[in-house]
């Protein structure tokens, strides 16, 4: 089953400074049989006024993605009487990006947010696409749970969670065979630092980045969380860096580090 047919009409996605979604893949899209005023479902649409759509999106660390892309929108747009336009930027400049255009009230209409969603920053900058996500749901089952804590603030959604990726610790057999260990005992991460350790004494350290990329982050709130640490607590504003569990946390990361680890993964992007 697709989730959006190829004739659609343009949404109302310029009603906002911007519009975020976790990922872009359908968000400019419409349920199907909604047609364009002076337009039918059932006979050959009537020409009009093309609009215009902007969108802006990370450079694909994957570049066939890209390729692949643009002229699945171009093809899209081009089927719905719309000129759209997409730019693609570093991952890392797209926060800056963001916050420029709406603060200018100008530039995109569509941006990507990934790693790093902002939505309760920018929640009114952004339209409510609540429709569309109730008729994704309709199609194909409800929303993980951690989807509304990405994309609904305030009980309304002002993103489209469009993907989700799994970063799981992976660590070679052969190898923990060499150190005397079983993958099976490997349950939490005092067993990753026991094995780590052991591993590095063979000149085979861990591998996980500790510096400003994305997948640093995800790695390291996922150590924190287990630890029972976090930046915010549930409501999403109260700072809750000043606990034992954080202290925990630290001072496991500062051996993790030291006697587990390659040296360079400060450096690791």
């Amino acid at each position: 089953m697709t989730l959006f047919d190829s004739n659609l009409s343009r949404r109302r996605f310029l009603s906002g400074a911007a519009t975020a979604a976790a990922g872009l893949a359908a968000a400019a899209c419409a349920p199907p049989g909604t047609a364009p005023s002076g337009t039918s479902s059932s006979g050959p649409s009537v020409p009009q006024t093309n609009k215009e759509l902007k969108i802006l999106t990370w450079n694909h660390f994957i570049p066939q993605f890209d390729q692949w892309f643009d002229p699945w929108v171009k093809s899209w747009a081009s089927s719905n009487n719309i000129d759209v336009s997409i730019d693609h930027i570093n991952i890392a400049d797209l926060p800056a990006r963001f916050a420029a255009e709406v603060a200018a009230r100008a530039g995109h209409d569509l941006i990507q947010m990934i790693a790093q969603p902002a939505t309760y920053l920018y929640e009114h900058s952004l339209v409510d696409v609540g429709d569309i996500i109730s008729y994704a749901e309709s199609k194909l089952g409800t929303l993980d749970t951690a989807s509304n804590k990405i994309g609904k603030v305030n009980g309304t959604w002002r993103a489209w969670p469009n993907f989700f990726i799994d970063q799981p610790l992976m660590m070679r057999k052969d190898i923990l065979q060499q150190v005397g260990e079983d993958p099976g005992s490997i349950k939490g991460w005092e067993d990753v630092l026991r094995v780590g350790k052991k591993m590095k004494g063979i000149g085979k350290p861990g591998g996980i980045a500790i510096s400003h990329c994305n997948d640093s982050n995800h790695t390291l709130r996922s150590i924190m969380w287990s630890f029972g640490a976090s930046e915010v607590g549930s409501d999403g504003k109260t700072v809750t860096v000043d606990t034992s569990q954080m202290r925990d946390y630290l001072t496991f990361m500062q051996e993790f580090y030291h006697t587990a680890l390659f040296e360079e993964v400060f450096a690791w992007q």
